[in-house]
C-alpha cells in the first residue's frame, strides 16, 4: 500500500455527441480559422462570437507548429482549454472539441 495520494482524474465517459470533430486541409485553411469554425459549430454560434483565442494560446505558435513542414510528423498534436472546452488539433488537419469541467 502506498502513502502517495491518487493524482488521477476521472471524468464520466464522453458520448460521441459530446465531441465535435472536423478534418481540414492545412493548405486550404489555417489552424486558427479551422479551430474557430469548429468551436462555433459546437455551440451553434457565429464565428465572430467565438471568444478570443489569443487569450488562451499563442496564435503564431499554433499556426507555426501545425503548418511547419520542416518538422512535419503526423503525431504532432496541440491542445488547450477555452471557455469550457478542450481543443485538440493535429498536423494532419484534424480538430476535436470536447467539453471539460
Amino acid at each position: 500500500m502506498s502513502d502517495d495520494p491518487d493524482t488521477s482524474v476521472t471524468q464520466p465517459p464522453l458520448s460521441p455527441s459530446d465531441v465535435t470533430y472536423a478534418e481540414f486541409e492545412w493548405d486550404d485553411i489555417t489552424p486558427l480559422t479551422a479551430i474557430t469554425e469548429t468551436l462555433a459549430g459546437r455551440t451553434d454560434d457565429e464565428v465572430a462570437d467565438v471568444g478570443p483565442l489569443h487569450e488562451h494560446v499563442d496564435l503564431d505558435a499554433l499556426n507555426g507548429l501545425l503548418l511547419n513542414r520542416s518538422w512535419y510528423t503526423p503525431e504532432l498534436k496541440v491542445f488547450f482549454r477555452i471557455e469550457g472546452s478542450l481543443v485538440f488539433a493535429d498536423s494532419d488537419g484534424a480538430v476535436r472539441v470536447q467539453p471539460v469541467e
